[in-house]
């Protein structure tokens, strides 16, 4: 039942957004009702239904924006695993990645330890070139 309150919101936030014109969410407030003669066994909340509701809830507060052209290459080194792709979709304004990998030498040291080398690699030989901003 929570998936489909999820379906329903966002097809009102769709609604909402295409009608007015608006980037702005609606907030939506749901209830149930409940009219069985059993006890109500499932979650009561939408956070209930997922299985670390606290999680859920803090995943609400967080910011999901990463401003990549804003990162710097010592940060981006941080993230191991991710590293690789992050570089590629950072630096996605060299005419070609040959110029990227000779410039930066160390990327081909990501590729060993990047969960992401195929995606980051596929991107890389399919991008479309063009020329720096």
């Amino acid at each position: 039942m929570m998936i489909r309150l999820i379906e329903y919101n966002t097809k009102l936030m769709q609604q909402h957004m295409t009608q007015h014109r608006t980037t702005k969410l609606l907030t939506i407030l749901n209830f149930v009702l409940y009219s069985g003669h059993k006890n109500y066994q499932g979650p009561e909340s939408i956070a209930e239904a997922f299985d670390d509701p606290e999680q859920y809830m803090a995943s609400l507060k967080q910011k999901i924006v990463i401003k990549l052209a804003q990162e710097t290459d010592d940060r981006i080194l941080k993230d191991q695993k991710a590293a690789l792709a992050e570089f590629v979709l950072v630096h996605s304004h060299y005419r070609d990645f040959y110029n990227l990998l000779d410039e930066k030498k160390f990327i081909i040291d990501l590729i060993y330890k990047s969960t992401y080398v195929d995606a980051a690699v596929v991107y890389m030989l399919t991008h479309e070139t063009h020329e720096p901003e």
